[in-house]
């Protein structure tokens, strides 16, 4: 309602993925604001400068600040500390959790096992986001998965992305994306 352009939409949700769940619906007393900067070329990106969100009584900051030195641009709380943690909690918009962490029964052979990821649904067509900085280390088909990407993170973690449906433009095996990077898009709401 309040005609915010919607890549400033998109970095809200970027900024506050870690500390909102946006699955939830609004409660009384929730409430955002965004400072922005509009482009006066044409062709220019609006710049997100200020955000805050105030949900369950809990309210978060955020400012634009970008590095003199390379020019790289995050977002930082009033004490200094960046927005983004380790690895995003959900790295798909509009999605919903289908299998969470820990002992389940198998899908296909029915018998329990362990279980050591999150599985995501969404409807088909939302990006998918790197859920941490890393390296590539496989794009492409595979049986079973669909469209796969694994991404190296550090101290030896690595996140999956199945059932995809199509990398995002350029995405190859050995380069480095960033938290929040789109890397494809979402096939279908089933695993």
């Amino acid at each position: 309602k309040q005609n915010i352009p919607r890549p400033i939409i998109g970095d809200l949700v970027h900024i506050f993925a870690n500390d909102v769940d946006f699955q939830r619906p609004v409660t009384a007393g929730d409430s955002f604001e965004a400072f922005y900067q509009e482009s006066e070329e044409s062709e220019g990106r609006d710049e997100l400068l200020f955000a805050s969100i105030t949900t369950r009584n809990e309210t978060f900051k955020y400012f634009r600040y970008a590095t003199t030195d390379n020019g790289l641009v995050d977002y930082y709380d009033e004490n200094g500390r960046s927005n983004r943690k380790f690895l995003l909690r959900q790295p798909l918009a509009s999605a919903r959790m289908t299998s969470p962490f820990g002992t389940r029964p198998h899908p296909i052979l029915g018998y329990t096992r362990m279980h050591t990821g999150v599985d995501w649904a969404a409807p088909m067509g939302p990006p998918i986001f790197a859920a941490g900085n890393g390296t590539i280390v496989k794009a492409g088909r595979e049986s079973g998965y669909g469209n796969r990407i694994e991404i190296q993170h550090a101290n030896g973690y690595i996140t999956t992305y199945n059932h995809m449906q199509g990398f995002a433009r350029g995405i190859t095996e050995g380069m480095s994306v960033r938290q929040g990077q789109v890397i494809g898009s979402e096939e279908h709401t089933s695993e």
